[in-house]
């Protein structure tokens, strides 16, 4: 079977991690899932040195402590593939927000030895490096902001462009030496909202050699997710019109999807953005209601398969693309 023995990589998986326990881990291998990019930091608390170093422990804590036997964090490209030898989850330690750097870039360097693989520019709004997607001003990237892309380089920690604002996105992608990601976004050519990407983006960072990881987040994917939510073909839509536009050399999975969410989980994130208010789907709307766990992943093969996409397209989709950007990045 295809997806069975394929390389899958999801670059944002969202769940807490007071929420993973070992049925978490259970459902992203019963999916075919071979490494998930994880959150250590939360974006509604402080993000400060402090509480990025305790993010980053706090993550490798809750994997070794719930599921030691069938998990392993990853710090190097091969671990991937190792990890889907040997029947594991490979969870690659990731920041949403590079806020906990502060204004120091020895700090990049604390936490990639802790174990950060992947950095997230901004979050939304407006930091030391640049400018976040739902600021009015769509700012560049700072001159602090390209000293940390290129430190980034240096260090082997993947750029990601998710949830930054066009132009530093951009920007970043023009200061950058090696290839960057947008782990979850969808097509804003499809979709206005402020979270999509741009065709610009899109092709910025294909040309870069990068990748987009297609997320599954209602609001992001249709005009009327408050009413319906969405499906597994208007995720679909949305990644034909990336491959359409960049190739498939350069779209991936990254579904944003958090396990296990309340309404006060919600509320709490909707208080720190109230720009994620607009066009807000009920708790049992929010994500695609055939990408909500994990264990529906072989959806995506199978319905890649039916639109006739060749095998090697399919493995590359499916994970083989990321795994080439870790490769570049992380040597």
């Amino acid at each position: 079977m295809l997806h069975k023995s394929a390389v899958v990589i999801n670059t944002l998986d969202s769940t807490h991690a007071e929420k993973i326990n070992s049925g978490f881990v259970g459902k992203q291998l019963a999916g075919g899932v071979t490494a998930i990019n994880v959150t250590c930091v939360d974006v509604i608390g402080i993000n400060d040195f402090s509480h990025g170093v305790y993010g980053l422990k706090e993550f490798r804590r809750t994997f070794a402590k719930v599921d030691p036997e069938r998990t392993m964090v990853v710090r190097k490209t091969s671990d991937i593939p190792a990890a889907k030898k040997e029947g594991k989850l490979g969870v690659i330690l990731g920041m949403q927000d590079l806020r906990p750097i502060e204004d120091n870039l020895d700090h990049l360097e604390v936490f990639h030895e802790l174990g950060l693989r992947i950095g997230q520019l901004t979050y939304n709004r407006q930091n030391l490096i640049g400018c976040g997607c739902a600021e009015p001003s769509n700012g560049p990237l700072s001159l602090f902001g390209r000293q940390v892309v290129r430190t980034m380089n240096d260090l082997g920690i993947v750029v990601d462009l998710a949830h930054v604002g066009e132009r530093t996105a951009l920007d970043a992608i023009e200061v950058s030496s090696k290839p960057l990601i947008f782990s979850h976004c969808d097509a804003r050519g499809l979709r206005t909202h402020f979270r999509n990407i741009t065709d610009a983006c899109l092709k910025a960072v294909a040309a870069k050699g990068g990748v987009v990881g297609v997320a599954a987040m209602s609001r992001f994917l249709v005009y009327d997710c408050v009413t319906r939510g969405s499906n597994l073909d208007d995720w679909l839509r949305h990644l034909d019109y990336m491959v359409e536009m960049i190739g498939p050399d350069h779209v991936g999975i990254g579904l944003d999807v958090g396990q296990s969410r309340t309404e006060e989980d919600v509320n709490r994130l909707n208080t720190r953005f109230p720009e994620f208010l607009k066009d807000l789907p009920p708790l049992s709307l929010r994500f695609n209601s055939d990408l909500n766990t994990p264990d529906k992943t072989p959806k995506i093969t199978e319905a890649l398969v039916k639109r006739g996409y060749s095998e090697a397209d399919i493995r590359n989709i499916l994970g083989l693309n990321f795994l080439r950007v870790f490769e570049q990045v992380w040597g």
